[in-house]
């Protein structure tokens, strides 16, 4: 009989709907949800692949250690032994990927807690939206987030970076904007031409950190808001721009009712000024920011100020950890080769899950095959998702796999809570300040860019086939 059921794309933070259909537990169709009312139907490259991820011939599908099979009791049991002593000297770290769901995020910190002993915890997000995501809590708005159906009504359009380049699904809404009335506008600020910037009315080149200082000036000048508080010092410490391209768009983005900001950028200082621009715009203006992980939020939010990756791997150098646990993520790809070589010399015993083989998979003395979101049930993106189908041979969720670990090392982890921990503070003059001498600094280069064919560091778009298809770099 056939089946189907709704979910999402979540390879971008856009989430877009569609409809797997399946047949004796195997999928065997991907449907447009023409009512979804993110997307309509529309898909990328990345979600009308779906259907390949979960049917991909290369996943993984059973334990392995030392390039041999093994059942999930065997495995469990083998790894709570290895990592016994370890876990007596507190010296065992957890790594899970950015894909996870915000339940197993929860519970992956508290496992480091209580199972491990040491809360020495990371979620990996290649392309450091996390680290965008909290700068931009530490500068929160009282401003509603936008949603998709605001950037069709927006007069006034300003997008930073490259979301078409991510998200191309958001083009469509963007560009009705553009040509639903003479004289709207889309303003593109990126260093370089890119994909967003073919269709901009207006392309600010140069920096986006001074360009967006300058705009940042422009708007509070023309809110007539500037008495007190950050924009007051904005004001008294930040010249006016020389640009009239820059005035005149600042000019814009005020006077122009539901005005939209769309951010795209690995810059958490870029960010953190975009943030500025929208809240000293007026309350009408609204934020909407494109990330590679689709659950960025619900996981930042969940976990608050856990430690980073760099962090773990720092312990693992200076000796502090001899066994480590990473769940869905391919760490090794983005390490220096002095790092690897820290992993492979000074870590005793590595774990690592995975839905494909990857480069930390090939370090590790136990393989476990992990699910895909698609297979499993929980929350992401904000939304409650059911599994389309069963994962493959034995794969499990992250959150399955520390459960039935915890067990096999004798302790019982208690139910998650999902209520956010992370803190939101509205912008203060100290931050104002913070800012604007960052401005000149370089921005740090990223390690990973995720593009309209991969996926943060292509941990899963590496294997799809339209990879090769393609046959082209990112932008």
């Amino acid at each position: 009989m056939l089946k189907k059921q709704k979910s999402m794309c979540l390879l971008c933070s856009i989430g877009c709907g569609f409809i797997i259909e399946s047949q004796f537990d195997e999928a065997v169709n991907l449907e447009y949800d023409l009512e979804d009312p993110v997307n309509g139907g529309t898909l990328c490259s990345k979600g009308n692949y779906a259907l390949e991820l979960l049917n991909h011939p290369f996943r993984l599908t059973e334990p392995r250690a030392d390039g041999k099979a093994l059942g999930w009791k065997d495995t469990f049991n083998k790894i709570a032994v290895a990592l016994k002593p370890h876990v007596k000297q507190s010296s065992v770290g957890l790594i899970i990927g950015g894909d996870a769901s915000t339940e197993d995020a929860a519970l992956a910190k508290i496992f480091a807690e209580q199972v491990l002993s040491n809360g020495r915890f990371a979620v990996h997000f290649a392309t450091g939206d996390d680290i965008v995501y909290r700068a931009m809590a530490s500068s929160s708005i009282p401003n509603s987030p936008a949603q998709p159906i605001d950037i069709e009504k927006s007069g006034c359009t300003i997008a930073v970076g490259d979301p078409f380049e991510i998200g191309p699904d958001i083009a469509g809404r963007v560009l009705k904007a553009k040509y639903a009335k003479r004289g709207n506008t889309l303003a593109v600020i990126s260093k370089k031409p890119n994909r967003t910037s073919r269709f901009a009315t207006v392309h600010l080149g140069g920096s986006a950190r001074e360009t967006l200082a300058e705009l940042l000036r422009a708007v509070v000048d023309e809110s007539g808001n500037a008495n007190s508080g950050w924009k007051k010092i904005v004001k008294e410490s930040y010249p006016v721009s020389k640009n009239p391209e820059v005035l005149k768009l600042g000019k814009n983005f005020v006077n122009t009712p539901s005005a939209v900001l769309i951010l795209e950028t690995q810059d958490s200082v870029t960010a953190q000024l975009a943030s500025l621009v929208v809240a000293a715009a007026g309350a009408d203006k609204l934020l909407y920011c494109i990330n590679t992980y689709g659950n960025v939020g619900g996981i930042c939010d969940i976990v608050g100020e856990s430690g980073s990756v760099d962090e773990v791997i720092n312990a693992a150098d200076h000796g502090e950890l001899k066994a480590l646990i990473v769940l869905g993520a391919d760490i090794v790809k983005g390490l220096s080769k002095e790092d690897v070589k820290s992993v492979q010399e000074k870590v005793d015993y590595l774990v690592a899950g995975a839905p494909f083989e990857n480069e930390t998979t090939r370090l590790a003395n136990i393989v476990l095959p992990t699910a895909l979101w698609l297979e499993m049930e929980g929350t992401f993106n904000g939304k409650s998702l059911i599994p389309v189908v069963e994962p493959p041979g034995g794969a499990l969720s992250y959150g399955e796999i520390l459960r039935s670990l915890a067990v096999e090392m004798k302790q019982t982890l208690p139910s998650v809570s999902v209520e956010p921990i992370l803190r939101r503070e509205e912008a203060t003059g100290e931050l104002a300040n913070s800012l604007l001498k960052d401005i000149g600094k370089e921005a740090p280069e990223p390690a990973f860019r995720s593009s309209i064919i991969k996926y943060a560091d292509g941990s899963l778009t590496d294997n799809m086939s339209w990879i090769q298809l393609q046959e082209r770099a990112a932008w």
